[in-house]
């Protein structure tokens, strides 16, 4: 399928329960944003792994399987939303799309191509008011400062030729080995690609 897939946010939303619908478009990515993954890594085939890294319910992960060749892996601690995840990909039998349970910062990147960093961390820094994802996060600096540099060492261990992309950033700076390809405005946020230089 292509870049003009019709599936619209208000969609695949419905396909979640009712209160993660109206948190949908501020903590998960945008299908216009996943249009742009798509034309960015049109030439990728099902060798090239896709790490979305704090997947939450699932809608990057499964709306780019349809947009592109990859593997498509999504990682989330969250059991809910792995639940959530789970039950659209086995309900819907989609094949190379791949959710894994647990804490994103114990899982080897290694073995993966291409990294996507939707600001994963900024849940313990910023309240969002009633459109919090959940209670369950811990609002507290110090896990933003441990988790983005935990990242940026990840980065920094990365091989060459691995590809990153960043929707609302990170919440941390980047190695310097990564150059900056591509970097275009979706909304009102910065969607940017890099790749490892060295």
């Amino acid at each position: 399928m292509g870049s003009d897939f019709p599936v619209e946010d208000s969609l695949f939303d419905s396909l979640l329960p009712e209160y993660y619908q109206k948190v949908s478009s501020i903590h998960w990515t945008p299908i216009q944003a996943n249009r742009q993954l798509a034309e960015f890594f049109s030439n990728c085939d099902e060798n090239s792994k896709f790490l979305d890294i704090g997947s939450g319910c699932g809608k990057l992960c499964i709306i780019l399987l349809l947009l592109t060749k990859m593997n498509i892996y999504g990682i989330e601690q969250r059991r809910e939303f792995f639940k959530i995840a789970e039950k659209i990909e086995t309900i819907n039998d989609l094949q190379n799309v791949h959710f894994i349970r647990g804490n994103r910062l114990d899982l080897d990147w290694s073995g993966y191509d291409i990294y996507y960093l939707h600001n994963l961390f900024r849940a313990h820094i910023a309240s969002f008011g009633d459109m919090r994802i959940d209670g369950r996060i811990d609002f507290d600096q110090k896990y933003y400062v441990q988790y983005t540099a935990q990242v940026y060492r990840q980065l920094c261990w990365a091989k060459p030729d691995k590809k990153l992309i960043t929707f609302h950033g990170y919440g941390g700076s980047i190695p310097g080995n990564w150059r900056l390809t591509q970097s275009r405005i979706i909304g009102y946020s910065n969607f940017s690609m890099w790749e490892n230089s060295e």
